[in-house]
């Protein structure tokens, strides 16, 4: 809950302190936007990461190469910061952690941090 907590603060600062921002109903309306923008990033990070992920990562790790599997995590991970900074204007940090949260809900999660850690 505690990380949860702190994605919304990190989404919420910078629309807080801008310059559009004026007054309590202001702040009001960037709480909904920013509410809205992380649960509906949330929702598609993990129906998408759900469905698609577990028989990608099935397929490659069949091909029984381990720098394919790990180039293979690496590149999701990348893919889901970058798509979520790109497409829902948040931060690299916040796209990364969605995408450590997508890959450790596989049944893969074992082998990507065994494989990670050297």
């Amino acid at each position: 809950m505690e990380d949860l907590f702190t994605v919304f603060v990190l989404v919420l600062l910078p629309v807080i302190f801008s310059p559009e921002v004026v007054g309590i109903t202001g702040i009001v309306e960037a709480l909904t936007f920013t509410a809205v923008k992380i649960i509906v990033l949330i929702i598609f990070t993990f129906a998408v990461g759900g469905r698609l992920l577990p028989r990608l990562l099935t397929h490659i790790a069949n091909t029984n190469s381990q720098e394919l599997f790990t180039l293979a995590v690496l590149a999701i991970a990348l893919g889901i910061a970058v798509g979520s900074s790109y497409l829902f204007e948040v931060s690299m940090a916040l796209g990364a952690f969605l995408a450590g949260m997508v890959v450790g809900r596989s049944e893969f999660s074992t082998r990507a941090a065994t494989e990670a850690l050297p």
